[in-house]
């Protein structure tokens, strides 16, 4: 009835689903929130030329734009439970991908 790979995927099928991405509607609502909001935070309080609020942009537009690929559903309902382990390490792993980025 079940071939050896049919088996494997069904015992892999509950680790699979909590490794799940966002839906592609759920990215685009992230992004879309978040750049604002990123770009508010980076910037309160401050007086920044032209020219640094436009890496500002760039920044924000990178880190919620690797967040949005690299959160899993998993990730949101660890954190809904009190474990922001998972999130703050992709965070900052997103933090070091932009920065490195703008850099070079």
């Amino acid at each position: 009835m079940f071939n050896r790979y049919s088996l494997i995927f069904l015992l892999l099928l509950p680790t699979l689903v909590f490794a799940v991405g966002l839906s592609e509607r759920d990215k685009m609502d992230f992004v879309r929130s978040e750049i604002p909001s990123c770009i508010s935070k980076q910037t309160s309080g401050r007086n920044l030329d032209s020219k640094a609020a436009q890496g500002v942009k760039m920044y924000c537009e990178c880190h919620a734009n690797r967040m949005a690929r690299t959160l899993s559903v998993e990730d949101l309902n660890l954190a809904m439970k009190g474990d922001y382990s998972a999130l703050q390490r992709k965070v900052n792993s997103a933090r070091e991908y932009c920065i490195n980025r703008l850099l070079n």
